[in-house]
């Protein structure tokens, strides 16, 4: 991700949104990790899926394929992230509920 993607992705995204990447080459369109954003001094953070562990939102996208991700908006008030679970290998799925909206993506 460039300085320039970094700088508006910085401003689309919030506190507790759901950021989406592809683990796994040639995997085109399967998101199958998920972290929740951090932002915090000027920075984006990624919480991994176990909340266990934070890491710049650059370093994160990288241990993905190409650092293609996806982020997303829980919508539905009592919709619990941590239980969601894979369908075919991916959260696809939840892209296109009515659970979650859509709020940028970086390719």
């Amino acid at each position: 991700m460039s300085k320039g993607d970094l700088a508006s992705f910085n401003q689309k995204v919030k506190d507790g949104d759901v950021i989406f990447r592809c683990k796994y080459s040639g995997e085109s369109g399967q998101t199958n990790e998920f972290g929740i954003i951090e932002k915090s001094w000027g920075s984006v953070y990624v919480w991994d899926d176990q909340n266990t562990m934070k890491q710049n939102l650059q370093a994160w996208t990288g241990k993905g394929n190409g650092g293609r991700v996806k982020v997303f908006r829980i919508k539905e008030a009592g919709f619990d992230i941590n239980k969601a679970e894979l369908e075919n290998g991916a959260y696809n799925h939840l892209m296109t509920s009515d659970k979650m909206e859509f709020v940028t993506e970086s390719y």
